[in-house]
């Protein structure tokens, strides 16, 4: 009996050290799966509206001396508005949602929406990002982000085998870790999502810093990593 008690033993400590693999260094060996994933870009300039609409917030924005270099139009709405107390008075509302960009890349979860009354701004939503000194090179590649999505999807909704034989894109950025009235934290970032899933329900979708570290991971409902 004993004898079968210790070889328990020594199988499940043998497990536990094959579950994690170190270089010499003694750094962790991220999983990796050489399924299809691609790596998608998206530059400033490739504005989510109409090529009409884009002249149309530049003159806003250049209007009411705001810097746009930095800024990708997702969104444009526009409507008139009729005040309930006189003069009654019709006011022209405009609003553009925006992503913010850095050293040429977007970061992500830091849009702005700006609130425009009769071509003059009104209120703005969201921060500002004040920069970062980072560099935009990566460490991670993609076999490696396929695994940690797979691995994401297996943790959270029991699904690496539905997605299995899904193919996933992954978008290279930066990431504010900051939270609330926190300073602003940017570190280097990726998204995962399904390939063919569209904007803006992009389910399931994961953040990882680019040493692995899960940020989020959402499928409706968003789970931070502790």
């Amino acid at each position: 009996m004993k004898n079968v008690l210790w070889t328990a033993i020594i199988c499940i400590l043998a497990l536990n050290a094959c579950s994690k693999h170190h270089n010499d260094n003694n750094d962790i060996i991220l999983p990796e799966d050489h399924g299809c994933i691609e790596r998608i870009y998206i530059p400033v300039t490739a504005h989510s509206v109409s090529s009409a609409d884009v002249i149309t917030i530049n003159t806003l924005f250049k209007d009411n001396q705001i810097a746009n270099s930095n800024l990708r139009y997702y969104r444009y709405f526009y409507d008139s508005l009729q005040t309930y107390y006189p003069p009654y008075a019709k006011r022209y509302e405009q609003i553009v949602k925006v992503s913010q960009y850095v050293n040429g890349l977007g970061i992500f979860m830091r849009d702005l929406s700006y609130n425009f009354l009769d071509h003059k701004l009104g209120a703005r939503a969201g921060k500002l990002t004040k920069g970062t000194s980072l560099d935009t090179l990566h460490q991670l590649t993609l076999p490696q982000l396929r695994g940690l999505f797979l691995a994401s999807l297996e943790q959270f909704d029991k699904a690496a085998d539905k997605f299995k034989d899904s193919c996933f894109k992954a978008e290279f950025g930066y990431y504010n870790l900051g939270k609330g009235d926190d300073p602003e934290m940017l570190v280097k970032a990726w998204r995962v999502t399904p390939l063919n899933s569209v904007f803006p329900s992009e389910y399931p979708e994961a953040y990882y810093e680019d040493n692995g570290r899960l940020i989020t991971y959402t499928n409706g409902i968003q789970t931070f990593n502790k």
